[in-house]
């Protein structure tokens, strides 16, 4: 785990292995020890507006909601969607001043970092595919049902 908190490096300027930048300052481990206690709150909001989420958008033409396994939860880092026309919807929010991010527009096989294994485009389709296809909506444990509603009023239009 120390290893992979300094983006892997073993040694001074080695890294054998992809790692993070997991180092915390005081200031912020002090906000996170204070965020600690409220977390569990946090994380049944964050259900709530996901499953707010996969009631609005259920049944959309062109729209798949996330699926999480039965037996399992989720505390939805994001809220991604995979649409048919990402692209398009993606400038709709955006006219109506709803952010969105394809977080995963590139699959991993194709990133710099994973060079050295010798992927190529085609290599990994579904990977591929679902890259042009992933949009994350607004998500975090306050998000309101009115935002919602009106996010989800704007993809029902296309």
């Amino acid at each position: 785990m120390r290893q992979i908190r300094v983006h892997g490096q073993k040694i001074k300027h080695q890294h054998p292995l992809v790692g993070i930048n997991g180092r915390l300052d005081t200031i912020q481990a002090a906000i996170l020890l204070e965020k600690l206690g409220i977390f569990p709150e946090e994380c049944r909001l964050r259900w709530e507006a996901g499953q707010r989420y996969n009631e609005l958008l259920s049944g959309i033409s062109g729209i798949q909601v996330p699926v999480i396994a039965e037996g399992n939860d989720s505390v939805y880092a994001q809220y991604t969607l995979l649409l048919e026309d990402r692209d398009k919807i993606s400038n709709a929010l955006k006219a109506g001043d709803i952010p969105s991010v394809a977080y995963y527009a590139v699959p991993l096989h194709l990133q710099g970092a994973f060079a050295a294994f010798g992927h190529k485009k085609g290599d990994f389709p579904i990977a591929e595919q679902i890259s042009g296809q992933c949009l994350s909506l607004p998500m975090y444990p306050y998000l309101s049902e009115e935002d919602q509603k009106r996010i989800a009023a704007t993809l029902k239009k296309f």
